[in-house]
């Protein structure tokens, strides 16, 4: 699948105790990424993918401390 990347509004985004950043939107559940996949302004490009680093993580785990 090459889906193009675009901004999606609407999300809450917090530094977690656990590193990286913790993300909720009221339609998906609650994950925790690194901080180059999120962006707390709007870009002037909506269609422009973000900067992969080599060796890119996703999405980190797990989600909570507890």
């Amino acid at each position: 699948m090459n889906e193009q990347s675009h901004w999606r509004a609407g999300w809450y985004g917090a530094p977690s105790v656990l590193g990286g950043i913790r993300i909720e939107h009221s339609d998906y559940v609650p994950c925790r990424c690194p901080e180059w996949r999120v962006l707390f302004e709007e870009p002037q490009d909506l269609k422009q993918a973000p900067e992969i680093p080599e060796d890119a993580e996703w999405k980190l785990f797990p989600t909570d401390p507890n």
